[in-house]
């Protein structure tokens, strides 16, 4: 598949990536930024926040391991990233009206809260990348979790990357 920011992801190619990575077979060379999105997306937008928090969590921890990659503190699924992923993602879900989920993902992907920098404008790396960050959640040490901040500040922050503009 393709995957450029002006990819315009059609209703079949976002139930694809869902499925499959439900399925555990999306290859794992489709398993890019925009997939996560797909994916957390899609569940965000058919589940309840907190079902869909679990699946998301589970459904990471176990395709990695259907890729023959192990879970642990150096590698694997990161409790950090995926719950502030599934936080900015339900965000930008919050802030769209009665818009069909194809759109809101086509959307989303283009918009700040799905620039694949955003974590380290909340984050430093070091934080981001450290042990406890990967298994358990920890709160952002650059500035607090807030929907606003990514309209308002992240556009004009360091972080802000061409990738979304094109």
């Amino acid at each position: 598949m393709e995957y450029s920011a002006n990819k315009v992801w059609k209703k079949e190619q976002i139930e694809q990536v869902a499925y499959q990575f439900d399925q555990c077979t999306l290859p794992e060379k489709e398993w890019t930024h925009q997939a996560h999105l797909i994916v957390s997306a899609w569940n965000l937008y058919k589940l309840e926040y907190n079902q869909a928090v679990l699946k998301l969590k589970l459904g990471i921890a176990r395709y990695n391991e259907s890729l023959g990659n192990q879970n642990t503190i150096e590698h694997g699924y990161h409790e950090t990233l995926t719950l502030f992923w599934t936080w900015a993602i339900a965000g930008y879900l919050d802030r769209m009206c009665e818009q069909n989920p194809y759109q809101y993902i086509n959307d989303l992907i283009r918009s700040p809260f799905g620039d694949k920098y955003l974590p380290f404008f909340f984050y430093s790396e070091d934080l981001l990348f450290s042990a406890k960050a990967r298994v358990m959640w920890v709160e952002p040490d650059m500035h607090d979790l807030n929907h606003e901040a990514i309209l308002e500040d992240y556009p004009e922050s360091i972080w802000r990357s061409n990738y979304v503009n094109q």
